[in-house]
């Protein structure tokens, strides 16, 4: 039971310390359409740069930053989606401790979702 308990307090710690971060990057009174596509992106490649670097926690936190910013903008009818699911598996990882696998599943949500919401913007 102790092993379990670590992980979970871990994951406390790293969303506790992440809102700050979270907040900073995320402005929820604008949908991601109206806001700048290029700053979003800056930030998935900030997202990037840390898991490249071994900075999982950090690469996690941006992630969810971008993914938060962008919302459901990026769906559309035409899209097929199963980048949800990879967040829920992503979730789990994290959980469980394996940060590196969690921020792995999460740049690949990223990447996906950005692809979509550039191909519905207006051309």
């Amino acid at each position: 039971m102790k092993t379990m308990l670590l992980p979970a307090l871990l994951l406390g710690a790293m969303i506790d310390s992440s809102s700050a971060i979270e907040n900073q990057l995320t402005n929820e009174t604008r949908p991601a359409m109206t806001r700048d596509i290029n700053q979003t992106e800056a930030d998935a490649d900030a997202g990037y740069t840390a898991l490249a670097s071994g900075q999982f926690s950090q690469a996690i936190t941006l992630f969810n930053a971008v993914i938060k910013r962008i919302g459901d903008d990026y769906q559309s009818p035409q899209s097929i989606d199963d980048s949800g699911m990879k967040l829920v598996l992503a979730n789990r990882e994290a959980q469980n401790g394996n940060l590196k696998a969690a921020a792995a599943l999460k740049q690949s949500v990223v990447q996906a979702r950005l692809a979509m919401m550039r191909n519905k913007r207006p051309k």
